[in-house]
């Protein structure tokens, strides 16, 4: 059980919370809501806020900052804002590196901007590493680039820019191989007053930000990824399993407006064009 946050108000770069245990929640069950999709379509710390508020902090952590990894005492929200936004670039770049991977458009752009997010997720005292346990997703590329290209003396962000096309595939693939580790288990509960056991196929959560991780990969699993929408850049969980470039009518609507503007620019300076052609052919 996870526990959400009451009070939640932001005094500079620090999250202020008290956790409410009362008012814990099961994580895996909490998959129907989107959590992770409410996540990432956070743009301010008042949305932040709301978003902790509803789900709780992403980590605890002790009262020195360190990561919680046994059951104690001294727990408490991990209060570092910075951390929250780092956690998000990284998470949102890794989608839409899948996506990109995918439909092998813009894979290489996709694909530094994750490089990118994963280096800054992995900087200051307090990083990401430490509470994932992971390692950064650049050490596989480094190894990747060694076996690739070992004459090569451009670092690995340069080199990234300039490898060979023929590369880049496998490389985001090796980056997404290196993204998210989903553990499961299998667990016994009681059926009512029955006397049998249901036995349940379970991953194992410790953490919210573990849970929004496995969240991402439980789309992949349904084939029912996670979309942005093309006019508002918010995400979005797909009704069906049919494609959708925007999040709603009012994107649609907003993004079809701006196309008809712009076949009508388009078509004016044509006839422009062909008017001034005329005049001109007329002297």
């Amino acid at each position: 059980m996870w526990p959400r946050c009451k009070g939640v108000t932001i005094d500079d770069d620090c999250i202020v919370c008290e956790i409410d245990q009362e008012n814990a929640y099961d994580l895996a069950d909490a998959y129907k809501d989107a959590p992770h999709s409410h996540f990432l379509n956070c743009s301010s710390p008042a949305e932040l806020c709301e978003f902790i508020e509803t789900y709780g902090p992403l980590f605890l952590a002790t009262k020195d900052g360190r990561p919680v990894l046994l059951p104690r005492d001294d727990k408490q929200p991990l209060k570092s804002l910075a951390f929250y936004w780092k956690f998000q670039r990284w998470l949102k770049s890794l989608l839409k590196l899948i996506r990109a991977l995918k439909d092998s458009t813009g894979v290489r752009q996709a694909m530094i901007d994750f490089f990118d997010a994963d280096l800054a997720a992995d900087r200051g005292d307090l990083n990401l590493r430490s509470f994932r346990h992971e390692a950064p997703a650049g050490l596989r590329l480094a190894q990747f680039m060694k076996m690739r290209d070992p004459q090569s003396a451009m670092g690995l962000g340069e080199w990234l820019r300039n490898m060979p096309e023929s590369f880049v595939l496998d490389a985001a693939a090796v980056l997404v191989h290196a993204s998210i580790v989903v553990r499961s288990r299998l667990l016994v509960r009681r059926k009512g007053m029955r006397k049998g056991r249901a036995v349940l196929a379970r991953p194992v959560l410790v953490n919210l930000g573990q849970a929004i991780e496995w969240m991402c990969w439980e789309d992949e699993f349904l084939k029912n990824p996670l979309e942005f929408c093309q006019a508002c850049e918010r995400s979005f969980r797909p009704k069906s399993g049919h494609r959708r470039k925007y999040c709603g009518n009012k994107c649609a609507q907003k993004m079809a407006s701006k196309e008809y503007r712009r076949r009508e620019s388009l078509k004016k300076r044509r006839e422009d064009r062909i008017r001034n052609k005329a005049s001109r052919g007329r002297r």
